[in-house]
């Protein structure tokens, strides 16, 4: 089973699911678009349903079909292969979740407590006039978005590191959809592990820690709210506080490709099994940035008697990191 890579590199043809709603199922009011994604000089159109807090977008990719649902308020997504009548589900901040929803990124950065919301007036996506914002952080501007009041998402968001990628919705129709549209048939096999790089399916690798785990202890154990450049190799603890949540955004300082780890730790030792934490692709704690100033916003949610620390390290390029302690909801 193939992860879709939504917001990275998108190749072949485009094809748009048909879909059935069953009579005695409960429906309600949301609506349905084409999703146009630019990344890269390449084009996706895939369809979304939008209800409430959930959003199902369906596509194809090398010739199998894909779906992807999101349930915003519990922070799982599901990616569903139809052809192969299996599915992942994840967490939100999974590696596959935020390369299946183009909608990820943004909704991050907005959760950072400290995040500036400008207005900049008002323009028309699609024909619906939107409320045009950007959304900054600590003086830097990461998004433009086009907000509408009758729309639960962005109708059009601009990456301001990368304004030749967007995301925008067309041809925008409120509908009546179906709960079920949201639901994986019971029929289909749920798959985890670890995804191979080289080949599609999914394989179990044995538990391995890298040399440098061995360091861990002797890593630096900062004081929150924190400010820090770590490069290649650098590492720091954070302690995990009972009614707090660790709040990190990481900015990409390198002129290429960076690669973090953030690692709850229970006595040293990952609360996590290691042939995914230390995985690139998969179930991981390892975070990829592309680009320079790219931003990765995640909240750590741990608790205490789960985890006592938080050890974040960086594997590849350089990386700015600002951490802060927030209050649990």
């Amino acid at each position: 089973m193939k992860d879709n890579r939504l917001t990275g590199l998108i190749a072949g043809t485009i094809f748009i699911l048909a879909i059935s709603v069953f009579c005695g199922q409960a429906h309600s009011s949301g609506f349905v678009a084409d999703l146009v994604v630019v990344a890269n000089s390449d084009t996706l159109i895939s369809r979304i349903f939008v209800l409430g807090q959930k959003f199902r977008i369906e596509t194809e990719e090398d010739g199998q079909q894909i779906v992807v649902i999101v349930e915003q308020e519990t922070g799982i997504t599901k990616v569903i292969n139809i052809d192969e009548k299996a599915y992942l589900k994840v967490p939100a901040n999974d590696m596959r979740s935020h390369d299946n929803d183009p909608f990820s990124s943004l909704r991050y950065t907005l959760t950072i407590p400290d995040a500036e919301i400008k207005q900049l007036g008002t323009e028309t996506v699609s024909g619906v006039e939107c409320e045009k914002k950007t959304v900054s952080y600590d003086g830097i501007d990461y998004f433009t978005q086009w907000v509408s009041e009758q729309h639960e998402l962005p109708l059009k968001i601009i990456a301001l590191n990368e304004p030749d990628n967007l995301v925008k919705m067309t041809n925008i129709k409120d509908s009546t959809i179906g709960d079920e549209l949201f639901e994986v048939p019971e029929e289909y096999t749920a798959v985890g592990g670890e995804q191979s790089q080289t080949q599609d399916q999914f394989v179990e690798r044995e538990p391995v820690f890298p040399e440098w785990m061995k360091d861990a202890s002797a890593a630096e154990l900062v004081e929150l709210p924190m400010k820090k450049e770590l490069l290649a190799g650098e590492m720091i603890r954070i302690k995990v506080l009972a009614g707090k949540d660790i709040f990190v955004l990481a900015i990409n300082n390198n002129d290429g490709k960076s690669v973090f780890l953030a690692i709850p730790c229970l006595g040293g030792q990952p609360i996590d099994d290691p042939s995914k934490v230390f995985a690139e692709y998969g179930e991981t704690r390892m975070y990829r940035m592309e680009i320079q100033d790219q931003a990765w916003p995640m909240n750590l949610t741990e608790t205490p008697d789960q985890a006592d620390e938080v050890l974040i390290r960086v594997d590849k390029g350089q990386v700015n990191m600002l951490t802060q302690y927030t209050n649990k909801p």
